[in-house]
Formats: structure tokens, C-alpha cells, sequence
């Protein structure tokens, strides 16, 4: 998965973590659903700057609402997410992983189910007792995750805050590569055309560069043969 996708399905499971906190009812729970609903929150933010501007609203309203839909995962979405993240798309995936794995390291710990719900039965409360007196005594287990997310969150905010000031310099650059690559192309084309009339006929061959109708997306780290295929 990409790291934008990968992001989706982080603000899709932190839900059924919070409502699984709730089966505890205890101070630390309480503190860390309300810590939990924030990151949430500053997360979708995130995410819906990152998309502003490459969807349409009503897409952008559809991805950040349902995380682990359909969008998250096309392809020429995640193209333009690259183009925009630029140097920064590795270090955003490198960071959301980070947290997934902070999130299902909780989920374990909590005895989840699939659906976000405790797989150890309510009805005993033997057993509800011991939940909550081992959810107390792994607390610092659990701050620990919460400040990996934490942080996450806060370096995500960075790197996509930075990708959008910078972007309107990089689509000048990118597209001056495009036109560098494509006089290239025509370049070539040209001689092969010239040196393949071979009679004694004089021929003027006119090529020269229409107008692009729509750029295409270029990442920095995009190799130039394979986009000229």
C-alpha cells in the first residue's frame, strides 16, 4: 500500500479503538479516547489538505469521511498524491506505518475482533475486572503507542504543510522537464524520419510541439524513458 492509503486505514481503525477504550471505564481510557479523537481529528485535516486541489469537493469530502473506501486506493489519485508529496512521500509513508503499526500493537493488546469488538465475554464480571486491572498495570505500554501516534500526527502535518508550499515551484520545474523530454523525443523522431528518405527527392519536414491540453504528472523521482513510454 501506498502511504496516503496506508493513512486511510489508520483514520479507519482509531474508531474501533475508541469504542473498544470504552468496555474499560476507567480514568486512562477516558484520557486516552479523548487523546485518540484528537489525533482522529488533526489526522483527517491532514489527509483533506493533502487532497484539496486534486479532487473534486465532494470526493475529498467522500475520502476523508469513509477512510477505507475505493478512492484511497485509485491509482491516478495516488499518482497525483506522489507528484505533490515529492521528496516527502517517503518519509510520509515511512511515518504512517509507523502508527499503523502503533494502532495494531494496541488493537492486540486490547483483544480486539476484526469489528472492533472485546473478544473476551462481558457477561462475567470476573472477567471485565481483569481487563481493567490489566489495561492498568501496561499503561506506560500504552502511552508509548499514543506518542508514537502522536508524533506521527505532528510530522505528517509538517511534511504535507511543506509539499503544498513548495508545489507551485516544483510544477514549473516539472513541467519544464516535460517539455525537455518531449523536444527530445521529437528531436529523434525527426532524424529518423530525414534519414530514412533515402531518393533524391527534396523533402522539408515540419514537426514541431502542439500545445499540451493537460500536463502530465511527474514525481522527482520518476525515470525519464519509462515516461516517455
Amino acid at each position: 500500500m501506498a502511504g496516503f492509503e496506508i493513512a486511510g486505514v489508520v483514520l479507519g481503525t482509531i474508531p474501533l479503538v475508541i469504542s473498544a477504550l470504552g468496555h474499560y471505564g476507567n480514568g486512562l481510557a477516558t484520557i486516552l479516547i479523548r487523546t485518540l479523537d484528537s489525533e482522529r481529528v488533526k489526522l483527517q485535516d491532514v489527509c483533506e489538505k493533502m487532497l484539496v486541489g486534486l479532487a473534486p469537493h465532494s470526493k475529498v469530502e467522500d475520502m476523508v469521511n469513509g477512510p477505507l473506501g475505493p478512492l484511497w486506493s485509485d491509482q491516478l489519485m495516488q499518482s497525483k498524491i506522489k507528484t505533490r508529496s515529492w521528496r516527502s512521500a517517503g518519509p510520509f509513508e515511512r511515518t504512517v506505518t509507523d502508527m499503523k503499526t502503533a494502532i495494531d500493537e494496541m488493537i492486540q493488546r486490547l483483544d480486539l475482533q476484526p469489528d472492533g469488538k472485546v473478544k473476551l465475554t462481558e457477561s462475567s464480571s470476573i472477567i471485565r475486572e481483569f481487563k481493567r486491572a490489566t489495561f492498568t498495570i501496561n499503561r506506560s505500554s500504552y502511552e508509548d503507542l499514543m506518542s508514537t501516534i502522536k508524533d506521527g500526527t505532528t510530522a505528517l502535518e509538517g511534511l504535507v504543510d511543506r509539499s503544498i508550499d513548495l508545489e507551485p515551484g516544483r510544477q514549473g520545474r516539472s513541467q519544464g522537464r516535460q517539455m525537455k523530454l518531449l523536444r527530445g523525443l521529437f528531436h529523434s523522431v525527426y532524424y529518423a524520419i530525414f534519414w530514412s528518405l533515402i531518393c533524391n527527392c527534396t523533402h522539408i519536414l515540419h514537426l514541431s510541439l502542439p500545445m499540451l491540453k493537460q500536463s502530465i504528472d511527474i514525481a522527482h523521482d520518476d525515470d525519464d524513458d519509462e515516461r516517455i513510454t
